[in-house]
Formats: C-alpha cells, sequence, structure tokens
C-alpha cells in the first residue's frame, strides 16, 4: 500500500463490492472498521470495553446472553452493546482512489460517484 492510500476490504454494503480490495486517499471512520477482522462491515457494534465489532466477528464471539471480547476477554452483556448501520452513502465523504484499482483514470473521485463507476466495471467473479 502506497503512503498515499488506505486499503479496506468492504462486506455488507454490496455483492459487487464485497471482499474486494479498495484504496482510498484518506482514512474511513474507525467507528467502519472491525477491531478484530479489520474488514469495513455495514454492520458494526461497540462493546463496553471500547472495542468494536463487524457483526461476524460479533456472532463468534456470543457466550449465552452475553460476549466475549476477543481482544481483552472482557465480558460485555447484549443489552450493553450498542450497533450501528453504515449505508453505502456513508462512505460518500471518503476519496476513492481509483488510480489504484488498476483503471486507467490517473484521478481521485468522491466515493459517491466513484463506487458507481467501480461498479460499473468490476468483473464478475
Amino acid at each position: 500500500m502506497s503512503a498515499n492510500s488506505y486499503e479496506y476490504k468492504l462486506l455488507g454494503f454490496s455483492p459487487e463490492l464485497d471482499w474486494r480490495p479498495l484504496r482510498f486517499v484518506s482514512p474511513l471512520p474507525p467507528a467502519m472498521i472491525c477491531s478484530v477482522c479489520r474488514l469495513v462491515h455495514r454492520t458494526t457494534c461497540y462493546l463496553l470495553c471500547g472495542h468494536l465489532l463487524c457483526i461476524r466477528c460479533y456472532q463468534r464471539c456470543r457466550v449465552d446472553d452475553a460476549l466475549v471480547c476477543p481482544l481483552d476477554s472482557n465480558v460485555c452483556p447484549e443489552d450493553d452493546v450498542l450497533w450501528r448501520n453504515f449505508p453505502l452513502e456513508s462512505l460518500a465523504r471518503a476519496q476513492l482512489s481509483v488510480s489504484l484499482l488498476h483503471y486507467p483514470s490517473h484521478r481521485h473521485s468522491t466515493c459517491a460517484f466513484g463506487l458507481k463507476h467501480v461498479l460499473c466495471f468490476l468483473p464478475t467473479i
């Protein structure tokens, strides 16, 4: 990763973007990045210990009616978990680095435009 970009893998925003590495000119807000797997997931939760988990990591850490944080082993009751949902538009403030996606364009565009552009040209898997 270059000094001028931040690479993330998104999950839960759209099938076309899931698991694809995308590079941004500026870092995404920490509230969008899972403390365990480092994925940018659409649905995340805050624990009392201050760590943030995506829904996938949350499901792996549930024990009865509580959650055991995989990073510090603190127990957090499910009632104390704060959930957040990020729509695709929440990425609009970040700058998607189009040139780092192996496209001919060498300019940066905002995510609101950039993601739509990328969706048009992503190869199907």
